[in-house]
């Protein structure tokens, strides 16, 4: 490939790189934006993640089309910005599944038929939306693309993706807001975008994003909404009592951190007749009447702190809370009523590296528990069968009349490194449990398999996909007919280098047999 000019050349390094780069760092907004505020997408968690997928692929394909949907980014990226900012003046954040398929919001009955397609068009609404957002960046990948040799667009690409990445993941651990996550989206646009009309729609969507409802806090992990709790208590004050917080995450209830000390129930003994203490009651003090008394107490998953109230109110002197969400450690040391993380015998800890350390892997077909195990997941298939037959359609339009046509190939390779991908990542988890940070450093770990890969074969010239694919297949076999579930017995720096490397192997064989076919291609 020839380039007018070493700068032009540098020009459009730059512009690959960067394109990609906002590729992944949107894509990782619009995952953790819509399942935050659009609690459906929290059980659909793959289709943002498809939804992107299929816009880059089916941008790439039809750059050279007369009408570019590029241009139109801004707007398409606006709209979908405000389904997440706007979602609760929508009447988006709870829908209700059409079947009893799912325990969710108390749906024990199934919806009427309209409301059903109701829930069923918003789904594909959302998801469309999004893959147009994302078709357009995909046309100006696919444009830069053909400016260089296959292997070396690949490289550049998944450098940009893989920083954009670790970009979003630090963003996410910084506590920044969505408002300052679409601020940096904007501003990376700009470079593409330097005009006046699609400038000012950038900073229209950031305008509006400010004005929408705000979360109390982000942490890496969840939307945490934290408000006072108020009961009524009219023997004592005549009205309400502030008995505590709510805490909210990503929409749906999490915990009450409440006020049970003998002295505040002393001042308002009608409390303890209330709702919400008996249920706390039952769930923070029980625990400990039925074992024996310890001096030392263990709490996992301590939050901000009702289960380390309860030990030292039970006679526990040295209690371990460990906390995963340092958002709600802060919240819980800061305004808890009875100030348990300010004892000198509480330890509160945060696990760098989430996971247990002896979990035994399920032995059943229920993915999840808020499955209904005797039901089918009618929404599911319905929502799914929809997507791709739309897709497919999709994807006839843009190959058709074409010289070159649909490469069959390619789609089998690009599909199976997909399943491998997501093998890996089921696996890690289970490993090192699902959070944010075990999918940012699989993913990661992941591109820079793909790079090495890409780098091998680029120094190879002549290269037999054959042995590739023997690799690859026992790379497959062996940890399949092994299994990885004994690794949790395991210390974990010894988890982590033997899971890690049986994982990755597949991704290294995998995207060296994509390698060799693209730099034929």
């Amino acid at each position: 490939m020839m380039w007018a000019t070493p700068e032009r050349r540098m020009r459009l390094t730059f512009e690959l790189f960067l394109i990609s780069f906002l590729a992944l760092y949107a894509e990782l907004v619009v995952i953790r934006w819509l399942a935050s505020e659009v609690r459906v997408f929290a059980y659909f968690k793959n289709l943002p993640l498809m939804a992107s997928f299929l816009g880059l692929g089916l941008g790439c394909a039809r750059w050279r089309s007369r009408f570019r949907l590029f241009p139109w980014f801004p707007v398409l990226f606006g709209l979908l910005c405000m389904v997440a900012a706007y979602a609760e003046t929508l009447d988006l954040v709870r829908l209700r599944f059409p079947d009893q398929s799912v325990y969710l919001w108390s749906a024990d009955a199934a919806l009427p038929f309209l409301q059903g397609m109701k829930f069923v068009g918003i789904i594909l609404l959302i998801f469309f939306l999004t893959v147009a957002a994302f078709t357009a960046l995909g046309e100006k990948v696919g444009e830069l693309f053909d400016a260089f040799p296959p292997l070396t667009a690949y490289s550049i690409n998944v450098v940009g993706s893989l920083l954009g990445i670790l970009a979003f993941s630090g963003i996410a651990f910084a506590h920044w807001p969505p408002l300052l996550w679409i601020v940096a989206a904007a501003v990376l646009c700009l470079w593409f975008f330097p005009r006046p009309l699609p400038a000012a729609v950038l900073v229209v969507t950031v305008a509006l994003v400010a004005w929408a409802p705000r979360a109390s806090h982000w942490s890496p992990y969840y939307r945490i909404d934290f408000s006072p709790l108020f009961i009524e208590a009219p023997a004592k004050s005549g009205g309400a009592v502030q008995v505590g917080y709510n805490l909210d995450v990503n929409r749906d209830f999490h915990q009450r951190a409440l006020n049970m000390s003998e002295d505040f129930r002393r001042q308002y003994p009608a409390i303890s007749r209330h709702a919400v203490y008996r249920h706390a009651d039952l769930v923070y003090n029980l625990p400990f009447r039925l074992a024996a008394a310890h001096e030392r107490v263990l709490v996992v998953g301590a939050g901000t702190g009702n289960d380390v109230a309860a030990a030292l109110r039970n006679g526990a002197r040295v209690v371990d809370a460990v906390e995963i969400d340092p958002a709600i450690l802060d919240l819980g040391r800061r305004f808890h009523p009875e100030g348990p993380y300010r004892e000198d015998g509480v330890m509160p800890w945060r696990p760098r590296f989430p996971g247990m350390d002896r979990v035994q892997p399920a032995t059943d077909d229920w993915p999840f528990l808020y499955m209904n195990p005797r039901g089918r997941p009618l929404a599911y298939i319905l929502v799914l069968g929809l997507i791709l037959l739309v897709s497919w359609f999709l994807i006839r339009g843009n190959f058709r009349g074409r010289e070159v046509g649909f490469d069959w190939h390619m789609f089998f390779l690009g599909a199976a490194f997909m399943l491998v991908e997501v093998k890996s990542i089921a696996e890690l988890s289970l490993l090192f449990g699902y959070t944010w940070l075990v999918n940012s450093a699989v993913f990661s770990a992941i591109l820079l398999m793909i790079l090495l890969a890409n780098a091998v074969v680029a120094r190879r010239a002549v290269l037999k996909p054959a042995g590739s694919y023997g690799w690859l297949t026992a790379s497959l076999l062996v940890p399949y007919l092994a299994g990885l579930s004994w690794l949790n017995a395991w210390p974990f720096a010894w988890r982590a280098t033997v899971g890690g490397l049986a994982t990755s192997l597949p991704i290294f064989f995998a995207g060296m047999v994509f390698a060799t076919s693209f730099r034929r291609a």
